[in-house]
Formats: structure tokens, sequence, C-alpha cells
């Protein structure tokens, strides 16, 4: 798969998601950032969420975070969105057709 903001291959990764099934997460080290597929970043169990905690250490350095990027399945502009989760705040670029979300190491 291509990365939504520098079009480099992604790198795969095969984690663990909840009820026993895995879940292919996508990772740019250039734009240190990820592509979840819908609501595949709430299905992780929490030893994948530290296994990306791990990368992300691992790959902090890389360029900015690209201005534009594009959905890498329908290639619309993706849309900055904010959310909350409890009383955390954070913001991820969103495929306005639900194809997923592009999250960059930070959030």
């Amino acid at each position: 798969m291509q990365c939504p903001g520098c079009r480099s291959d992604m790198q795969t990764l095969t984690v663990a998601a909840l009820l026993g099934r895995t879940a292919d997460v996508h990772a740019c080290a250039q734009c240190r950032a990820f592509w979840f597929e819908p609501f595949e970043d709430l299905h992780l169990t929490r030893s994948s969420t530290l296994s990306l905690l791990h990368l992300i250490t691992e790959r902090s350095a890389g360029g900015p975070f690209p201005r534009q990027s594009f959905c890498p399945v329908c290639h619309s502009e993706l849309g900055l969105t904010h959310d909350m989760q409890h009383s955390t705040r954070f913001q991820y670029w969103s495929c306005a057709a639900g194809h997923g979300r592009f999250m960059s190491f930070i959030d």
C-alpha cells in the first residue's frame, strides 16, 4: 500500500486484534504515521498497541508530516478530523468515503 502522504510504500505490520483475530496496520517511517482501515485501531489488543508504541520510538526520525494526504483506496483528499477518547483529544486525517484514517505517530 502506498502512503497517503508521501506515496512511498508503507510497511505492513500484522498484529493481534480482539477475539483472536489479526489486523494489518500500515506504517510509513518517512511521514511517521499509520494508516488504519475502518475501526481497525479500536480492535487492537494491548500488546499490539505496545508493539506500535515501540515502533514509534524506533522510528522517530523522518520528514515533516505531509500538508496534504490522499486516501490510498479512492484517492480523495483526506480531511482533518478532531476526536476525543474519554478526556483525551486527538486528531487524524480521514477519508470521507470511510476507507480509513491516517494518524501521525504523535497522535
